[in-house]
């Protein structure tokens, strides 16, 4: 059955309301927990109604699916599928097909002639989605829902059990629809978007047998054939992928939660890489960031981590980040686009003036230059080179009197106040000065390597000389001259290696002027709306100093309990309320970052060399990272106590690099 429609197809979401992630996000022992292999599960409690959402992208697919019970122990269950290859008209920053297919397109399926009802008993996430329910005609249903790795399709898998002691007979209703979307809203025409059922059969089942078919949700252009799409395939591809990112940078820690956590953000991290027409593009997601990168997301919070990872597509899409925003240096210096979006094909934040400069180029001069060092590939560190000297040289263009950096805004664009040189675009600043004048030395580019040095120490000496600053009694940062609100971002200093303050920015982040309901609110006071990112760069800053990490650690787990086990899980998210908690994969970046250069140290400075600070909790007997596979390696750091001393040693491929009894006060230098 083909339905035509003329009417644009973007089908409104079911609202399903959330509960608030500031102030009714608490953990609540009816809804996750933890198991033994790393999946989380709710065990659903009737008379208790809860629900939530979850992405999960493939490099032609992204799914947002709206899950949970009502009062009434029915099944919520809505699939908002997203085909950022396919763009719609006009064709800016959110322009991917998208459609919702809700609990009324579910497959029809009766037992002895009845129409099945379902009472959900479990919601799992493991990477995938299972959702198990059972029905009073003694049928147990488990759904598996799953992106597809490289098609545009999403595809949902179900078992029928018979748990009853007598035979029934199953019918599972063919389906087999399409809808054609209007030419004219689409950049390519026409698009069909087709929901098909495979093996839907009826079947006779005895006590105890199984069986089992699939739902494909798959779109396509018009003028293009159909393709088979199997969902047995599709399932194993992305299992063996999960399996693959789980088995690369394995942390253990003697929390549980962390590990589990860690490894949720990391696959939340690779997913979410499309396959667009201008090459490989990480995206953040969140129904509204495909097929386009930032100078932030993907430049600066996501590019530098996925040589850790070790993730193929993961280093492509870095690469071609960074040669995507390369194109538009200019020897005018005018500013680069925040944001290339539309496959490549066009950009934001480039000849407007909404947002003005957010300090894109400081983010890619950081970006740029850390990934390159991580990568270790001398070949295209030249060819990065470019790109970090010209924002080098575009960013120190920017100083004003007091020898600052000077910005219209920040990453996150207005939302918050910044004046016109704020904390952020000054730390990465320097951050980046200091990274880049190591590539430098690498590459052999000595006067850029001392230009660098140099502005990277004025600097240093500017940014504590304009930004100090006692507000509600804490000797911290300011954010920007005049504010006297304390700031989220105060502990990002600390993450560039900027460790004067570290003790007042301790205290102010986890005071109650900033940490409310286990997250550190962006700006002190305001509780009507905060973002993640300054709150995971002060716990990597925080780490990454070593100052008293054990109170660190304690609010650490708390939110990381809060993320994994609270109401809204098992990732990272962006903000609240906007976006209402997407979970934006360059956030899950940042929290791995938290754990490989915060808890970790790693630092780098140079292809294969580089330093480390395993700061091991007073409480751990030990932790370790392992499969690191970075600087062209493939190493684990293991820090275990050893009386006063922590014993760290580090092996890189089953062979001994460096061990010794740390003091943990000066990084250990490493060179594999």
């Amino acid at each position: 059955m083909v339905i035509k429609r003329t009417e644009l197809y973007f089908i409104p979401l079911i609202l399903l309301m959330m509960k608030s992630l500031i102030v009714q996000a608490q953990q609540d022992s009816s809804f996750w927990n933890l198991m033994a292999d790393g999946s989380i599960i709710w065990n659903v409690k009737k008379g208790i109604a809860h629900n939530d959402h979850i992405e999960m992208s493939g490099m032609k697919v992204s799914a947002v699916i709206t899950y949970g019970v009502d009062n009434a122990n029915n099944l919520l269950l809505s699939k908002r599928i997203f085909f950022p290859m396919l763009r719609t008209i006009p064709n800016d920053t959110r322009a991917s097909l998208s459609y919702t297919f809700d609990e009324s397109t579910l497959p029809a399926i009766t037992v002895n002639g009845e129409h099945l009802k379902e009472q959900p008993i479990k919601f799992r996430h493991n990477g995938l989605m299972q959702i198990t329910t059972l029905s009073d005609q003694g049928i147990k249903l488990e759904r598996t829902i799953s992106p597809s790795i490289d098609k545009p399709a999403l595809i949902e898998v179900y078992t029928i059990s018979n748990t009853s002691k007598k035979r029934v007979t199953i019918k599972v209703f063919p389906l087999d629809s399409s809808i054609i979307t209007d030419p004219l809203k689409g950049v390519y025409g026409s698009y069909v978007i087709n929901r098909k059922t495979e093996y839907a059969s009826t079947e006779t089942l005895a006590a105890g047998a199984t069986y089992r078919f699939s739902v494909i949700y798959s779109a396509r252009k018009a003028s293009d054939s159909k393709s088979y799409i199997s969902a047995d395939y599709e399932l194993d591809r992305r299992k063996a992928f999960l399996k693959q990112v789980s088995e690369s940078l394995v942390l253990k820690t003697p929390d549980a939660n962390l590990n589990a956590l860690f490894n949720f953000t990391k696959i939340r991290t690779t997913e979410s890489i499309f396959d667009t027409k201008g090459g490989l593009m990480h995206g953040p997601g969140g129904s509204n960031y495909y097929a386009a990168l930032w100078a932030n997301d993907q430049g600066e919070f996501t590019s530098p981590f996925f040589p850790f990872l070790g993730n193929v597509d993961g280093n492509e899409s870095a690469l071609n980040c960074y040669r995507s925003f390369a194109a538009y240096i200019n020897p005018e210096f005018k500013r680069l686009p925040s944001s290339i979006i539309a496959e490549g094909d066009a950009t934001w934040n480039w000849g407007e003036t909404k947002y003005g400069d957010r300090g894109d180029a400081a983010m890619l001069l950081y970006g740029a230059s850390r990934f390159a060092l991580a990568l270790a590939d001398s070949i295209q560190a030249k060819r990065l080179w470019p790109l970090i000297s010209w924002c080098a040289a575009y960013t120190l263009r920017r100083k004003n009197v007091g020898g600052v950096i000077v910005s219209e805004t920040d990453g996150e664009e207005g939302r918050f106040p910044t004046g016109n040189a704020n904390l952020y675009v000054n730390a990465l600043t320097y951050g980046g000065l200091v990274t880049a004048s190591r590539l430098a030395s690498v590459l052999g580019h000595n006067k850029e390597k001392l230009q660098y040095q140099k502005e990277a120490q004025l600097l240093r000496n500017n940014l504590d000389n304009f930004f100090s600053a006692k507000i509600l009694g804490y000797n911290i940062y300011k954010y920007y001259e005049g504010s006297q609100s304390l700031s989220g971002w105060m502990g990002f200093p600390l993450a560039m290696g900027l460790n004067d303050r570290a003790e007042q920015v301790q205290k102010a982040l986890f005071s109650s002027h900033m940490w409310r309901n286990d997250v550190i609110l962006s700006v002190s006071g305001n509780t009507t709306k905060y973002f993640e990112r300054p709150m995971l760069n002060s716990f990597r800053g925080l780490f990454f100093s070593g100052w008293r990490i054990d109170t660190t650690l304690k609010y650490f787990r708390a939110y990381s309990q809060l993320r994994l086990l609270g109401s809204h899980v098992p990732y990272v998210v962006e903000a609240y309320p906007e976006g209402n908690g997407r979970q934006l994969a360059g956030d899950n970046a940042l929290y791995c970052r938290i754990i490989t250069e915060g808890l970790f140290g790693i630092d780098p400075i140079g292809f294969n060399r580089f330093t480390i600070a395993p700061r091991l909790p007073q409480d751990w007997n030990e932790m370790s990272l392992d499969h690191i596979r970075a600087f062209n390696g493939d190493f684990k750091i293991l820090a275990k106590k050893q009386g006063e001393k922590i014993r760290v040693v580090v092996t890189n491929r089953g062979k001994l690099v460096k061990q010794l009894l740390w003091n943990g006060n000066e990084p250990i230098s490493i060179i594999l």
